[in-house]
């Protein structure tokens, strides 16, 4: 894991939840977005911790402003879900324009019923397909 940029594509901010720092996700998350062809500005580091403690928040949106990320890759709850910090990270690079891509969760149940589908209609407002019938 790199903390520099130089990646063919450029340099990557990976926003995960801290609970997975050292994980066998994190690895994995981090492997991905390599092979993609990013370097990866990953926030798992004593400097990294340290700064956050004493500075909150604030300290990404300095990383922001210093390294003017090209992609920012978030890693959802498994449930799908995004915390707090991820998704504070997530919205600050999206209002800088850095385009925010989600990696999916492989054990996330993601299809949806037929009723489930409908609500999501309504929901967007496609009333004519959410008022149809199951044909």
């Amino acid at each position: 894991m790199t903390n520099q940029p130089g990646g063919a594509k450029g340099l990557a901010y990976y926003a995960h939840c801290q609970w997975t720092y050292g994980s066998a996700v994190e690895q994995k998350d981090v492997r991905l977005i390599e092979g993609l062809g990013y370097a990866v500005y990953n926030p798992n580091s004593p400097d990294d911790e340290a700064q956050w403690k004493a500075k909150g928040m604030d300290y990404f949106n300095e990383l922001l402003k210093k390294y003017k990320f090209d992609v920012c890759f978030i890693r959802p709850e498994s449930n799908g879900t995004i915390s707090a910090g991820v998704g504070y990270e997530a919205m600050a690079c999206f209002e800088a324009g850095v385009p925010v891509l989600e990696i999916p969760c492989p054990v996330l149940p993601r299809l949806l019923t037929p009723e489930a589908t409908r609500e999501l209609y309504r929901w967007h407002g496609y009333r004519k397909l959410a008022d149809e019938d199951d044909r």
